[in-house]
Parts: C-alpha cells; sequence; structure tokens
C-alpha cells in the first residue's frame, strides 16, 4: 500500500525559549511545520506589555489565599 500524505498524522509542535530574564513561545503544525507562530499576546496588568513576543520569567506566589501570576501578569507593585 502507498504512504499517502493525506493518511498522515498531523499534530501541533510547541517551542518554549526559557530564558534568564525574558521567556517565548512559539508553535507550528505539522502538516505546515515552515509557518511558525510565534505567541505574542499574553496577559498583562499593563496594556502595553500585552503584545511582546516575550514575557519576563517571573513566577509570584502570593502565599496560599492568593492567585499564583507571572510574567506580564504580575502586578507592578508585587514583591
Amino acid at each position: 500500500m502507498a504512504n499517502n500524505s493525506d493518511d498522515e498524522e498531523h499534530v501541533i509542535i510547541v517551542g518554549i525559549d526559557f530564558g534568564t530574564t525574558f521567556s517565548g513561545a512559539s508553535w507550528a503544525y505539522s502538516g505546515e511545520p515552515n509557518d511558525i507562530e510565534v505567541i505574542s499576546r499574553w496577559e498583562s496588568k499593563l496594556n502595553l506589555n500585552s503584545d511582546k513576543e516575550k514575557a519576563p520569567s517571573a513566577i509570584l506566589f502570593p502565599g496560599k489565599r492568593g492567585t499564583i501570576s507571572w510574567g506580564y501578569g504580575i502586578p507592578p507593585n508585587a514583591k
């Protein structure tokens, strides 16, 4: 039986760049591996930061009752 590309199972491929200061992520569909989508929309407390290709490599653990935040989602006044 011939191998038909229409019968192949396609997957989503995810790439993550964990940096010391900033981190980024991208993805591609295996059927179109050269069409790489860079994630550039992040949750942000400040609108000016919500469309960057990378987000800060930071996580805020505010204690037992708080919500965990990361990247631009961390409030500017957090300690």
